[in-house]
């Protein structure tokens, strides 16, 4: 989790970045909820966590503006989004934290290129002959909290730490990138590998768990497919083709979308799918909507993830338009 009420400058994005009193990279929230406000809590990664660009270019603070202004209701938006986090950690946020928070609207930003991967991990849930289960939360022993603190207390203040991280990180980076590609890659294949399937499996299982537990606070669950930017450029699945030596003929370009919405229709879960929007955005010739080879959103990428998220939120009625009471005549 992000370290509350913390401000860092970053030089890579030239802004700062502020985590609120909650642990959250967002403004600061009350967790009492007032009457009469919608609330919505975003669950997802580094693409909701946004650090590349400032708080008031990212999706959940345009997906709130956006909402408060097309609708006659004030809208408020939590942005739970941690660098890392898969469905396993989503969940566990809910469970420990999220639903104090009481939202009328559970929102999982999914990233597919990665998350189905995280979450074979296992580091809060596993499954066992079919079934999902929680790991035991266990205590840190008081000696290793202490050595935890003192690493935290020295990669942030000491640019000695700093620099041997950053270099050592370097080759962990180059690493976790073909870690990436390779999963990727067995995404999009017609004969998926059984880790794979073992992947889509406990996902599965683990957004049953979510949508449960926000049946028991009166919560909807409404999942939002971040596509990969291979299947939205052509110039990047060409480059990814011949990375990877892939035939085309094994690969089916929309298969993790797919076998999400066959998941969803059966689930009854609302599924927004990013792709057929930044697809028509790129081949119309507009600006770029990512940060070159990061592939993270520019500020442009945002803007229209949370457009599309708005207009589908209202046109399904997910979030029906209401009307404010007319002040009463003095």
């Amino acid at each position: 989790m992000l370290k509350p009420n913390t401000t860092k400058y970053l030089p890579k994005f030239h802004h700062e970045v502020t985590i609120n009193s909650l642990g959250l990279r967002d403004r600061e929230h009350s967790v009492q909820k007032d009457k009469g406000v919608y609330r919505i809590l975003i669950l997802g990664d580094s693409f909701m966590e946004a650090f590349q660009v400032r708080f008031e270019d990212s999706f959940a603070h345009l997906l709130e503006e956006s909402l408060s202004d097309k609708l006659s209701a004030p809208v408020e938006v939590f942005n739970a989004g941690v660098s890392g986090w898969g469905t396993d950690d989503q969940l566990t946020y809910l469970l420990r934290y999220g639903i104090d928070l009481k939202p009328d609207l559970i929102l999982v930003a999914m990233t597919l290129h990665n998350d189905i991967n995280d979450n074979l991990q296992g580091n809060f849930h596993f499954m066992k002959d079919g079934r999902l289960y929680e790991r035991p939360q266990q205590e840190i022993p008081l000696n290793e909290y202490a050595i935890l603190q003192a690493k935290q207390f020295l990669a942030r203040n000491s640019h000695v730490v700093q620099l041997i991280r950053r270099y050592s990180n370097m080759a962990n980076t180059e690493e976790a990138r073909k870690r990436v590609d390779l999963h990727a890659s067995e995404l999009i294949s017609t004969t998926p590998s059984e880790q794979i399937r073992q992947g889509w499996a406990i996902t599965h299982q683990l957004l049953t768990k979510m949508q449960s537990v926000g049946a028991s606070i009166d919560s909807e669950l409404v999942i939002c497919l971040i596509p990969l930017w291979l299947q939205v450029s052509n110039e990047h699945l060409s480059r990814f083709i011949a990375s990877q030596s892939i035939n085309m003929a094994n690969i089916r370009l929309e298969n993790p979308q797919e076998i999400m919405k066959e998941w969803a229709t059966h689930a009854g879960v609302e599924i927004i799918d990013l792709l057929p929007g930044f697809r028509q955005w790129v081949a119309s010739g507009q600006r770029d909507l990512i940060l070159g080879i990061d592939e993270h959103w520019n500020e442009e990428g945002h803007r229209l993830a949370a457009s599309i998220v708005s207009d589908a939120l209202i046109s399904r009625k997910i979030i029906a338009p209401i009307k404010r009471e007319p002040a009463s005549a003095s």
